[in-house]
Order: structure tokens, then C-alpha cells, then sequence
């Protein structure tokens, strides 16, 4: 739609029916849009527990299992899960999903490797789960991401 309302100069002197409702349409749909826009950065806590769990998953990232992270800050999966909607207001595995996400873009972005390696050294065990997942979160593919992202 953006490209499309190019026809109609900025300078344009005059006003029309069809750009008027174009235009109006435009702006209710950029509204929209910015209301459910993907943050662009992960979620803090203050809660030592689901901190420390946020950190271990950051580290841990490419084979972390909620398991682990329970283990390593001494907690059961039911204390995570209830502490991390608590404080986080997400889940866990929505956590986990979220950085691998963030982190891969941040590779597409920087780097040559190809979306395949990327997307396997973030965590993800197949391909399509990984273009799926970054496809619903971006809303673009891993590949086109790189192309917008990379222009001169």
C-alpha cells in the first residue's frame, strides 16, 4: 500500500475521493500495526529467580531445556512456570522462543552464515520451524529479513 501511494505526489494541490479514503485507510492500518508491534528486546525481572532463569537461558541458549534452567536455579518446573507468568507475563518456552529470535536477527543481520546455520546455532532443530517461528514473529522470512536489513 505504501508503494501504491506514491501516485499521489506530497506536494499535490488538490483532493480527491479515492486518495482521501486511500490515505485514511493507510493511517488506520498503520495504527494498527503499531499496536501489535514485536518489542524489539527481551523482558527483565525483578524477581531473583525468574532473573537468574533469564540469564541461564540467554546463556545457554542453543540446547537450554526448561529442566536445566529449573535445575540450575533450584527451583520445580511448577515454581518456573508460575513464578516466570507472574513476573514475566509470559511463559518460559515463550522467553526461550523470544531470544532465539532476537538473537538470530541480530545474526542475519551482522553476519555471512548461512539462515540454515543460524538458525540451528540459536536452537532450533529443523529449518522450517525456525522460518515459521521467525516468519510469525517478524512477519517476514529470515531471508527477506537479511535482505531489508543488509541494504546500503
Amino acid at each position: 500500500m505504501i508503494i501504491y501511494g506514491v501516485r499521489w505526489p506530497i506536494t499535490r494541490g488538490y483532493s480527491d475521493k479515492t486518495s482521501d479514503a486511500f490515505f485514511n485507510v493507510l493511517a488506520q492500518l498503520i495504527g494498527d500495526w503499531l499496536g501489535h508491534e514485536a518489542p524489539l528486546c527481551l523482558s527483565t525481572s525483578t524477581d531473583p529467580l525468574v532473573a537468574a532463569a533469564m540469564a541461564y537461558t540467554r546463556e545457554h541458549l542453543t540446547t537450554v531445556t526448561e529442566a536445566e534452567v529449573c535445575a540450575a536455579v533450584g527451583v520445580s518446573q511448577r515454581t518456573l512456570r508460575r513464578r516466570f507468568a507472574e513476573d514475566a507475563d509470559m511463559t518460559w518456552r515463550r522467553y526461550l522462543l523470544e531470544s532465539r529470535i532476537l538473537r538470530a536477527m541480530a545474526q542475519l543481520a551482522e553476519s555471512t552464515e548461512s539462515v540454515t546455520a543460524i538458525s540451528f546455532g540459536v536452537g532450533f532443530t529443523n529449518i522450517s520451524s525456525f522460518s515459521r517461528s521467525f516468519s510469525q514473529y517478524v512477519g517476514e522470512t529470515p531471508s527477506a529479513y537479511r535482505a531489508r536489513v543488509r541494504q546500503p
